[in-house]
């Protein structure tokens, strides 16, 4: 899921995705919020963890240092999401991706996404994305503020996780280009 803040306090661009995979028994977990302040000592904070292991059931996730849970209140209507989590604040994405090195942060929240339309497919009978709006509470190192704004929801089927991480990266790189 993706979600920009729309106002002064939230200029921020959010992309979150996790994957699941029951035949491998490992998930995936991959964040960057993006700062759209150009004076943020840390314009993205992120994470990318590959060695989940999956739950059975559900889409709550824990491994060092992280817990999400993905909550589906009401099919294509209503989404919850909710992260606790380390990550770390770098200065672009290759920092992120490539070496890890970082400005160790906490980051988590508490969303609601509530459809704003009907989903529709991206690629035939295998991915497919829904508009719509999120919001509710970003907790940081700052505090904890409100945020809301437009956002787009996901699914796709077939990927491994940990293999295909390409549609987050070019999620991330499309809201760095749109925020900065």
């Amino acid at each position: 899921m993706s979600c920009r803040g729309d106002d002064a306090v939230t200029n921020e661009e959010i992309v979150f995705e996790i994957e699941r995979s029951p035949a491998t028994g490992r998930a995936a977990f991959r964040v960057a919020v993006i700062s759209g302040d150009p004076a943020s000592a840390t314009p993205i904070v992120g994470m990318i963890e590959t060695r989940i292991a999956a739950p059975s059931v559900g889409w709550e996730i824990r491994a060092s240092g992280l817990w999400a849970d993905h909550i589906c209140e009401d099919p294509l209507v209503h989404w919850s999401y909710g992260l606790e989590a380390f990550a770390i604040g770098v200065d672009d994405l290759a920092d992120l991706t490539e070496s890890g090195f970082g400005e160790r942060l906490p980051i988590g929240w508490e969303l609601e996404f509530e459809a704003g339309g009907d989903a529709f497919w991206a690629t035939p009978d295998r991915h497919y994305l829904q508009p719509g709006d999120a919001h509710g509470i970003m907790l940081s190192k700052h505090g904890d503020r409100e945020i809301a704004g437009p956002a787009t929801r996901q699914h796709w089927w077939g990927s491994d996780p940990g293999t295909a991480p390409q549609p987050f990266l070019a999620a991330v790189q499309a809201a760095i280009d749109a925020i900065r």
